[in-house]
């Protein structure tokens, strides 16, 4: 049984606290609030201890795991001591504000060889599993577009002063809230975004809160898709996949904490529909449970650590996209990560890493993924050597053929044009690396 302490016990912090009471894996056995007095009732009937400093809480010697439910501006903090201190760590979502703070948070897992968790419970809705078993089984074919909207009126009735309601910590509207989730359904069914055109405004609140924002993005895959969140409506949730052989759609009845069922609808080749329902599940204990077999070496976590960051990349266009009113804008990939190793430490467990180790890699992939990180040293040393054309290992660099390095530089030049659209010139390359 995993011990667990919780950061931040407001609404969403007593809901993870209280789904997790029947379950065999965890036990709650402290939490941190500042306003200790707000949360002291609630300590006091599920039996474990309070303080008002987190870090307190990371001293104790009982505590194995910790929970991050804090505002999110506070999570890289957070995480990050929690990590150092030896705590596995479960981050509330977003996992940061923007990919430069996310890198940094799974640069600090990597680091300590621990496991991410991440409240997606999105993922484990059951009707949202159907829709993926249906995509994966190849009966749907190909993703063309998704199109998502999620809204309800929570926002609406918070104080003006509530930090929900402020953009510095929850900026875009409800995408840090209800967008997000959606960001990683996307990411996880058709890969990393390239493309992000986003707007919001306040039609209902007062300025400076915002209660609309929908963002277009274009994926690598050539999927593209559309989310939308509002602050101010009744509950409305929908999500639909179209792809080339049928589409699916599911429509939630209520928020997480309601109970309320789903309604999936199937629509195959031939136009036929297939209706049915699916009742609500304890979706936050699946995700935490999950969480907890990758943290003991039993099976591998779902969610990667490119969907992580991909996710990520997305809020940070859609809020640097909506400030230069609705400018399109290619996600950020800051590459300050050693990407060989945060895909062996931070989305498995060290019971785990001898088959992500064994993946073997092409010299192609490998030198997307190196160009342009200077700090990555093992990405640029292997790099030398694929721009000289030789294997690694091989002779001096300056007893090496130039022409196919220059043709290795003038590809890696053409994909950066086609894919990012902020090219780096072969020339800068060499000058780079120190090739002349």
């Amino acid at each position: 049984m995993i011990q667990i302490g919780i950061i931040g016990l407001g609404w969403w912090g007593k809901q993870i606290v209280t789904c997790l009471t029947e379950s065999p894996r965890f036990k709650v056995v402290a939490g941190c609030d500042i306003d200790s007095k707000m949360a002291a009732p609630f300590a006091a009937t599920q039996k474990f201890e309070l303080t008002d400093d987190y870090k307190t809480l990371l001293k104790r010697a009982d505590v194995d795991a910790i929970a991050v439910v804090t505002p999110h501006l506070l999570h890289e903090e957070m995480a990050v001591a929690a990590l150092k201190a030896g705590k596995q760590v479960f981050c509330e979502k977003p996992l940061a504000l923007t990919t430069a703070s996310a890198e940094r948070i799974l640069a600090a897992c990597a680091k300590v060889g621990g496991v991410l968790g991440i409240g997606h419970e999105r993922r484990y809705e059951p009707a949202m599993e159907e829709m993926r078993r249906l995509f994966e089984s190849g009966v749907l074919g190909r993703i063309l577009h998704m199109d998502a909207n999620v809204s309800h009126s929570n926002f609406r009735k918070l104080d003006p002063s509530n930090w929900w309601r402020d953009p510095k910590h929850a900026p875009a509207g409800a995408w840090t809230a209800l967008g997000i989730h959606l960001g990683d359904m996307f990411v996880s069914l058709v890969g990393p975004p390239i493309r992000v055109a986003a707007r919001t405004t306040s039609q209902i609140l007062p300025s400076p809160s915002e209660d609309f924002v929908s963002a277009e993005i274009d994926f690598a895959a050539g999927a593209r898709g559309r989310i939308t969140c509002l602050s101010t409506p009744p509950f409305y949730g929908r999500f639909t996949l179209v792809c080339d052989r049928g589409w699916v759609e599911v429509q939630e009845g209520g928020n997480v904490d309601k109970g309320i069922p789903s309604s999936f609808v199937h629509c195959g080749p031939d136009g036929s529909r297939q209706t049915r329902s699916y009742d609500h599940a304890n979706t936050v204990r699946m995700n935490f449970e999950a969480w907890a077999d990758a943290v003991e070496g039993c099976k591998p976590y779902r969610f990667t650590t490119e969907q992580l960051l991909g996710n990520i990349r997305i809020l940070d266009a859609v809020t640097r996209s909506a400030a230069a009113d609705g400018k399109p804008v290619t996600p950020k990939l800051c590459g300050r990560l050693p990407q060989s190793q945060l895909r062996r430490r931070c989305a498995t467990s060290k019971a785990q890493k001898a088959p992500h180790a064994a993946r073997k890699r092409t010299g192609r992939t490998h030198l997307n993924r190196s160009i342009g990180r200077a700090d990555d040293r093992q990405g640029l040393g292997r790099l030398r050597h694929r721009l000289a054309g030789d294997p690694v290992g091989s002779r001096p660099f300056a007893d090496r053929s130039r022409r196919h390095g220059d043709d290795l530089c003038r590809r890696a030049h053409f994909r950066q044009a086609r894919r990012r659209g902020a090219p780096i010139r072969p020339w800068q390359v060499r000058e780079r690396l120190g090739a002349g």
